[in-house]
């Protein structure tokens, strides 16, 4: 495991691919990284928020949990707050990202994006999609709801702060917690 971020409440490790009780225990490591939680404290099995979006889940008590994966690893960030968004995206993963802004993001993103280079515009409008995708998760919604409504290129949105999380080139990957 690798630790990406962490505060006093929240942490984002990333994994090779894990399922099941070896993902559990994923998130038990988290938990225990951030503290105020004995071992004992948790339960087995994360119980699915049927509110929340796909792929986030809570576990009591008010503890958020939230997945994103790819082909070759899995990033896991867990919240004592009980809101949490974790979004990643290879860059290469999509073939066509300025068709995918124009029919995604909003246009001060798309405009934002025009102004690039050609170099930058892929992993800029990946960082986009990563941030939208995290956003939509902490608010426990599809990615749908945000598309063209909200943009993100500014780190708070109301509550929601957005953090750029560090990954391996060739990655993108997003945070989206309370504000504190």
């Amino acid at each position: 495991m690798a630790l990406v971020y962490s505060n006093n409440s929240t942490a984002v490790g990333l994994f090779h691919k894990a399922t099941g009780a070896a993902r559990d225990k994923l998130v038990h490591s988290l938990l225990l990284q951030i503290g105020n939680i004995s071992a004992n404290d948790l339960p087995v099995e994360p119980k699915h928020d049927r509110g929340a979006a796909e792929h986030s889940y809570v576990l009591p008590p008010n503890v958020g949990v939230s997945f994103s994966h790819t082909a070759e690893q899995m990033l896991v960030a867990v919240a004592l707050n009980g809101r949490v968004g974790v979004d990643q995206e290879k860059v290469d993963s999509i073939n066509n990202w300025k068709e995918v802004a124009q029919t995604w993001y909003a246009p001060e993103e798309f405009r934002w994006l025009e102004n690039l280079s050609p170099q930058n515009f892929e992993y800029e409008a990946c960082r986009i999609w990563t941030r939208k995708e995290a956003v939509a998760k902490y608010l426990g919604q599809g990615v749908g709801w945000i598309e063209k409504r909200v943009s993100v290129l500014t780190s708070n949105i109301g509550p929601i702060q957005i953090l750029d999380l560090n990954m391996p080139a060739g990655f993108a990957a997003t945070l989206a917690i309370a504000q504190t």
